[in-house]
């Protein structure tokens, strides 16, 4: 469906543009005067305002613009765009803004000349009151502007006052203005506009698209006796495109007719059409012109500042959707056969053969058998009616089918051995951790849970495939945690930690200890030494796993009293032992000429016998070591130890 510009523009920014005041009822011309106030228009000079650069915050100030946001402060409307890119999005554009006073001011003069005697022009600008509701107490003065014709000797030519230019709660651009007649004598003329308000509060207006065009009166034109100016064809289309103008008013009339293949920014003549019939020629492709005739009088039909034009008419031409070459098809016994996708339509119509029919974009052929061998055909239809007819022509081969086993849940690390049949090839997606994804049975060693797909080919193409889901049952894993070393009625807890999946565990003997279905619980052993021992059983048969750990207790802090450092992995560092919730505040040892070779916060640090690398000789060695309690208290523990070697 085709929007008309006025039904588009309702659409995009909300209230239609209207016309206030006396303009042209008839056919206009092209623009004499276009001041849209673009990029390159110095505003400086133009009228009685002050130019400034942002917001016209003060009354007798002016600025161009094409947004305005927070003036005022907050007093203006935000408009989003001035009125020529309304009508024509031109990135150049502005619009003039004017903060006026409560004296009469200029907004606008221009002097124009090349008019054509006894001419009818219209002057015009469009204008929208830019105040808020409800600033200056409700009470705003309303803008009033008035329109004057000026000859060089001063005589009026013609004059309009708007009348109040009032709030309507939104930013609403309105067409005011007036036509007049030109002298017989042509003469240049003076276009103004002034502000005639009186004194009061919030006079701010803005305006855009100042125009000066011919007026004449009502130009008809008709595309093969019909009064639409839109008309959508498809490519290839036989019908002649007639052309007819209809005007009157005029004493010795002369035409031509104008095209533009730019939606109207620019226009061209065409030779020889100056009748008031035209054919337009035959249009390929997708193609849209716009035809116009352009009308005057003999004496002036030289000069386009004396010329009136039609409404434009529209011709659109649209490619019907692609023809391709016969597709071939085949389709695999009892399956479902999706036929090729028809690319540029919107609407289809199918038909085949044992009676069938469809009316979708890519049709199917359900559970297809013997009886539907032939030739399809499809009638492709766009939003525009063109059409174009395809066909496609289905060969029904004997069909596959795929049987395999599609779910296989085992223990971490197993192996699998797919068992699909039923195929000529056969190809497995992914190929992670496969055999071979060629062959129907390939061996999957198992290390995550995924999904296996396996399509399977005859020799006539036809296809079939699965999805395989394998689910892994993660194997035992048990760790008891590190020994513990605990004082004499001390409680511990035991790091221990389990994985897998559906696990059962528990510790024995459940001696000392608080609860041995935790896997953290707390144990407090008498003096000497127990060994405690993690049982991890797995219900889906993914492994029983058992671990120990030696918890030690001790009456006091045990140090020892020697070490050997010679490599043999039997007491080749000297160390205190890292105490459950006991912490090591310094722990330091000294050579006997009393320098430290030795020093750690640490611990499970230990002393190897070096200093810097360098091995330390054999001999008695002095040690301090500081430990913090579980209540806080400081311990202090110092002694000797011999280095052995």
């Amino acid at each position: 469906m085709r929007l008309h510009l006025c039904a588009l523009l309702c659409l995009l920014f909300g209230a239609p543009l209207t016309a206030t005041g006396q303009l042209c009822s008839g056919s206009l011309g092209d623009a004499v005067l276009n001041e849209s106030f673009d990029k390159n228009t110095l505003a400086i000079g133009y009228n009685d305002y002050k130019f400034v650069y942002g917001c016209p915050d003060n009354p007798g100030e002016c600025t161009l613009t094409n947004f305005m946001f927070g003036c005022g402060p907050k007093t203006f409307y935000v408009t989003a765009g001035d009125h020529t890119r309304i009508i024509s999005h031109n990135p150049n554009s502005n619009e003039l803004l004017i903060n006026a006073t409560n004296k009469p001011g200029l907004v606008y003069r221009q002097t124009v000349d090349g008019l054509c005697g006894n001419i009818t022009y219209q002057f015009s600008a469009f204008v929208t009151n830019m105040i808020n509701t409800g600033v200056c107490s409700g009470s705003t003065v309303a803008v009033n502007l008035k329109f004057t014709i000026t000859a060089p000797d001063g005589t009026v030519l013609g004059e309009y006052n708007t009348g109040a230019i009032t709030q309507d709660g939104s930013v609403s651009w309105k067409q005011y203005g007036l036509f007049f007649t030109t002298p017989s004598v042509p003469t240049p003329v003076t276009l103004t506009i002034t502000s005639t308000i009186a004194g009061g509060c919030g006079a701010v207006f803005a305006i855009d698209d100042i125009t000066l065009k011919p007026c004449g009166t009502q130009v008809y034109v008709t595309l093969d006796n019909d009064t639409t100016n839109v008309k959508d064809l498809c490519a290839g289309y036989n019908d002649p495109l007639v052309l007819k103008a209809t005007y009157l008013g005029f004493t010795k009339p002369k035409t031509i007719w104008q095209q533009s293949f730019d939606k109207g920014d620019t226009w061209a003549d065409i030779p020889g059409a100056d009748k008031d019939t035209y054919k337009a020629p035959h249009l390929t492709g997708d193609t849209t012109v716009l035809y116009r005739i352009i009308v005057a009088e003999d004496v002036n039909f030289n000069s386009p500042k004396c010329r009136i034009a039609s409404t434009p008419v529209w011709i659109v031409t649209h490619s019907a959707p692609a023809a391709v070459p016969m597709a071939e098809v085949s389709g695999c016994l009892d399956k479902t056969l999706t036929m090729p996708l028809i690319q540029g339509g919107s609407n289809f119509v199918w038909d085949g053969p044992n009676g069938y029919s469809s009316i979708s974009m890519q049709a199917v052929v359900p559970h297809i058998t013997d009886a539907d061998t032939g030739i399809y055909h499809v009638l492709a239809i766009n939003d525009f009616g063109c059409t174009v007819l395809d066909s496609v022509h289905v060969t029904v081969r004997p069909s596959v089918t795929l049987n395999v086993t599609t779910k296989y849940a085992v223990c971490e690390g197993q192996t699998i051995q797919f068992d699909a049949s039923g195929g000529g090839t056969y190809l497995w997606t992914p190929a992670t951790g496969l055999s071979n994804t060629a062959i129907a049975n390939p061996t999957l060693v198992v290390t995550d849970s995924a999904k296996y797909q396996v399509l399977i080919e005859n020799t006539y193409g036809c296809k079939d495939s699965a999805l395989v889901d394998v689910y892994v049952y993660r194997k035992t894993v048990a760790n008891a945690g590190p020994d513990k070393y605990v004082i004499e009625g001390d409680t511990t807890i035991l790091n221990a930690t389990v994985k897998g999946t559906a696990l059962q565990f528990y510790w024995t003997p459940t001696d000392y200890i608080n609860n041995p279905q935790a896997i953290n619980p707390a144990v407090n052993p008498p003096l000497g030494q127990i060994v405690y021992t993690l049982h991890a059983n797995s219900a889906q048969g993914c492994g029983n796993i058992t671990d120990n750990v030696t918890v030690y207790v001790y009456h006091d802090i045990y140090i020892p009293n020697a070490f050997t450092p010679n490599g043999d992995g039997v007491n080749d560092v000297f160390r205190i032992l890292p105490y459950d919730k006991y912490t090591v505040k310094r722990f330091i040892i000294y050579n006997r000429m009393g320098y430290p070779v030795f020093t750690t916060t640490n611990a499970s640090a230990a002393w190897d016998g070096t200093r810097n690398g360098q091995q330390q000789p054999a001999g008695t060695y002095v040690y301090y070591a500081e430990m913090a309690l579980p209540d806080g208290k400081v311990l202090i523990k110092k002694g000797t130890i011999i280095l052995i070697r």
